[in-house]
């Protein structure tokens, strides 16, 4: 239950800052930040098990977008 509340609590919290993100491009980057959190909790429990999925070029292409602002 408290696991769906945060992803819940994450997800509306990504949209409204994408939404934003059309008026002001700081809440672009804010927006990528937060979708980074589930997805390397993603990656960070699939190497843990060992398997290997989209999460990491989700991860990838989230940290690379974040620090060349494109």
């Amino acid at each position: 239950m408290r696991q769906r509340n945060l992803d819940g609590a994450l997800l509306i919290t990504s949209l409204s800052t994408l939404l934003l993100g059309f008026t002001y491009q700081y809440f672009w980057a804010v927006a990528g930040a937060i979708g980074l959190i589930p997805a390397t909790i993603w990656l960070v429990n699939d190497i843990r098990k060992k398997t290997m999925g989209s999460d990491v070029l989700a991860v990838l292409s989230l940290i690379s977008t974040l620090f060349t602002d494109y």
